[in-house]
């Protein structure tokens, strides 16, 4: 088009530029004939580079397919590991360890924002299980709390620390009653009468002492051992107190005057670990690191029967509601039934395959609950010596457990300091499990109220937190770590 422009100005001024351009236009460079755009000068460059812009093109599409399928892979990997987090959290509700499954599908949605599926099960988890909330009120120790004791009325809380002192609560406040219990070393148990009308406190410094349970004031002189006394407790009536000591005695007292009751101590050949009352006031247990259980007339503090022998320490000694019959626990195997008139082992027991540490009648007498080193807990037909229901399972060993809620609950406690409160029918958790929740686990340390509802635990500062009288379910609440021990609705 150039060759015959109409404008001789326009047209190639010789026949040598002509043939310039069409030389050019054969070697695949931009001619003069066209206006030299990027784009055109772009597709003379291509033309005259075909096998590397070929090459060039090849290798993008490698290296396109190569990252589509990277990230296709990628995404595939990243679902499968969000299923398979799904179903962790699945198995680990299956487990009973609810706030490990939240916190995995929480995880997921973290990853994964619009995750249905996790964000569906957690709404349904959060709704259909029981969270414990923080409590309000703060129950204040110097020191480490050794033992919770919740009234039979439900009403006040007693409480015995390492601070040197028991301490009596109102259940319903949190307001201190009367002064505290004072000891020269650390109270490592407190109780009150039947009736609230006085406490009882055993401490290190080889005494226990009788005290007024409205105003705090001591009503009688030191009840004096040569060695720590590891508890006291009243009897039914609570005309007199029972001590148990590390000086290998056990001894009955006056709970009015301080006064010993009998002649000379109740004596074993190693410390007494436990001392209890029989339901009938006549008669009291006692258990010892000598490998063997008694059964003393509160009288005349003769034996009522020969030593009950065991392969290892007895640590804990409980008449049954009637007063006919006697269980204890020690270091071994099976909890043992004896027969308190004559002092024979009753032909059954509650064995398990490993150590059993505690042992409890229920409130009627009719059931026996057990708790071991094989990490369950168990209950059992008191009369037959058969177990009733499946074991419950627990993740750590057992320290103890213990009925509540005129047994309709049993607590019960691991190595770890775990608690989780059971129902007896169904043998599921009624709340999730406080995990590592008492520094040094002991029985001595949770307190369930009367009617089941509220739960009582020492933590490992010092503190107990009473909760508040409601319960509040479908909402997971985090727990206050400074906040050592709470009552809670359960």
């Amino acid at each position: 088009m150039k060759c015959i422009e109409k404008d001789r100005t326009r047209r190639y001024e010789t026949a040598n530029a002509l043939a310039m351009d069409v030389k050019r236009h054969l070697d695949n460079e931009p001619v003069n004939a066209r206006p030299p755009s990027a784009a055109y000068r772009f597709q003379k460059m291509v033309r005259r580079n075909k096998l590397a812009f070929a090459a060039g093109t090849v290798i993008m599409v490698v290296l396109a397919g190569s990252a589509y399928y990277t990230h296709r892979q990628a995404s595939q990997s990243n679902e499968i590991l969000l299923r398979m987090r799904i179903s962790q959290a699945e198995d680990l509700f299956a487990q009973s360890k609810a706030s490990a499954a939240l916190a995995s599908l929480a995880r997921v949605l973290r990853d994964s924002p619009n995750n249905r599926v996790a964000a569906e099960r957690i709404m349904s988890a959060l709704i259909q299980r029981n969270f414990i909330l923080p409590g309000d009120q703060v129950l204040a120790h110097r020191g480490p709390v050794n033992s919770v004791r919740v009234s039979r009325d439900g009403q006040r809380i007693v409480t015995a620390s390492e601070d040197r002192t028991g301490r009596i609560w109102e259940a319903r406040t949190g307001q201190s009653i009367g002064q505290p219990l004072t000891h020269a070393l650390g109270v490592l148990y407190a109780e009150e009468s039947l009736d609230g009308r006085l406490m009882v406190t055993a401490s290190r410094d080889g005494s226990a002492r009788v005290w007024d349970g409205h105003t705090g004031q001591p009503l009688t002189p030191p009840l004096k051992h040569r060695d720590f006394v590891l508890s006291a407790r009243f009897s039914p009536g609570g005309q007199s107190v029972l001590t148990a000591s590390r000086d290998n005695t056990a001894q009955l007292w006056n709970a009015q005057t301080g006064q010993a009751l009998l002649p000379r101590p109740l004596s074993h050949g190693g410390a007494v670990l436990a001392a209890e009352f029989s339901a009938d006031g006549r008669h009291v247990a006692t258990g010892s690191r000598d490998r063997t259980a008694r059964v003393w007339d509160v009288k005349t503090g003769e034996p009522a029967s020969p030593p009950l022998s065991h392969r290892s320490e007895v640590r804990s000694v409980q008449f049954s509601p009637d007063s006919a019959r006697l269980l204890t626990v020690s270091w071994e195997t099976l909890a043992r039934l004896w027969d308190v008139q004559t002092g024979q082992e009753l032909p059954i027991s509650f064995r398990h395959p490993e150590a059993v540490t505690s042992a409890e009648f229920s409130a009627d007498g009719q059931w026996i609950l057990t708790a071991s080193k094989d990490r369950t807990a168990q209950i059992w037909d008191a009369r037959t010596g058969q177990p009733f229901g499946p074991p419950v399972q627990h993740e750590d060993k057992l320290v103890a457990a213990r009925f509540g809620g005129e047994g309709r609950s049993i607590v019960t406690i691991t190595e770890n300091g775990s608690v989780t409160v059971w129902e007896t029918n169904t043998f599921r958790p009624r709340i999730e499990t406080l995990r590592h929740h008492i520094d040094m686990a002991n029985i001595n340390k949770v307190g369930l109220t009367p009617d089941g509802q509220h739960l009582l635990t020492a933590l490992k500062s010092s503190v107990l937190h009473l909760g508040p009288p409601r319960f509040t379910a479908g909402a997971c609440a985090s727990e206050n770590p400074s906040a050592p021990s709470r009552l809670v609705p359960v």
